[in-house]
């Protein structure tokens, strides 16, 4: 199966849709519940009670500290200094206001907001360094070893970019293989198991046999009208990622009004997620929609809804 992924933009390209539960098959292998990282996930207040998602948010909102202050404690954010923690167009030098984003990750840390490293991973493609084409492991490598070196109040990475461009069901593990294999040369001695989240833009057997309980993955980006459309797959894929001890994540733009937010936290809890962003923002980039780049405007009533049973 091909993919047009190289005509759309990271995070905010729309989640490719499965076209029936049936594509949950194929690969063999699971992920070994022994590789499970001790993380904390949102769960229901009363038994039978539908599970009442964490927010996850997309929180490219460049490094104006009150912007952070809005994330509630026990939230999930992703930090993006810069297409990742590199200078644009190096190889090897961080951005120049490193100590920025390290004062507001320590401010995240001591509130309770977990959040994780923005790092642009290529599409598998890795004979360049290009936004939204390709990545060396060199410039990968760089990434994972200046966040976990240099900014020690991270709890984690966020691998954007995680399928080829190509298809190809053989591939994922070797990926995600070498990504852990990154983040463990560089993990500092004594420290927790870095939370690692991934982002393919679809959710497939292939990607779920590739990672590994404790892991978090995206299995849904794209509108909200997508997002009921495709409700009872992305229920199936949600469900069969958490029994494999997967956390799943649904990110969700061009919910333009507060009723269409309200449906799309009633689907989340529906389908059992464990992270759920929205935003009004649409995800036309070339038409200048910067989907992830400030909180929405209903912003106080998404936190209300996450917060209510």
């Amino acid at each position: 199966m091909n993919t047009p992924w190289q005509d759309l933009r990271p995070v905010q390209r729309w989640t490719m849709a499965l076209l029936s539960a049936g594509l949950l098959g194929g690969c063999g292998g699971s992920a070994s519940p022994d590789a499970a990282a001790a993380t904390t996930v949102p769960t229901s207040t009363t038994q039978g009670a539908s599970l009442r998602p964490g927010l996850g948010v997309i929180s490219y909102w460049g490094s104006n500290a009150d912007a952070y202050r809005l994330l509630p404690t026990a939230s999930l954010a992703v930090l993006n200094p810069e297409a990742g923690i590199m200078a644009t167009g190096t190889a090897n030098t961080p951005v120049a206001n490193l100590a920025t984003w390290q004062r507001s990750s320590a401010e995240l840390r001591a509130r309770g907001v977990r959040h994780l490293g923005y790092v642009p991973t290529g599409y598998f493609r890795h004979d360049c360094d290009q936004v939204g084409v390709c990545q060396t492991w060199a410039r990968i490598e760089a990434q994972v070893a200046t966040y976990l070196t240099q900014m020690p109040d991270l709890d984690g990475l966020f691998f954007d970019e995680t399928a080829p461009t190509t298809w190809d069901c053989t591939v994922f593990s070797a990926q995600y293989a070498r990504l852990r294999a990154l983040v463990a040369k560089y993990r500092r001695k004594g420290s927790p198991a870095p939370l690692l989240a991934f982002n393919p833009g679809i959710a497939d057997a292939c990607v779920l046999d590739g990672l590994q309980a404790g892991e978090t993955v995206v299995v849904f980006e794209g509108t909200a009208a997508s997002h009921a459309e495709r409700e009872t797959v992305l229920t199936e894929v949600t469900r069969q990622a958490r029994q494999r001890g997967l956390q799943t994540w649904h990110l969700v733009h061009t919910a333009t009004t507060s009723a269409a937010l309200q449906s799309v936290v009633a689907r989340a809890r529906q389908a059992d997620t464990t992270w759920i962003g929205v935003t009004s923002t649409g995800g036309q980039w070339q038409a200048n929609e910067n989907t992830w780049g400030a909180p929405p405007p209903y912003w106080n009533e998404l936190v209300r809804l996450l917060e209510t049973p």
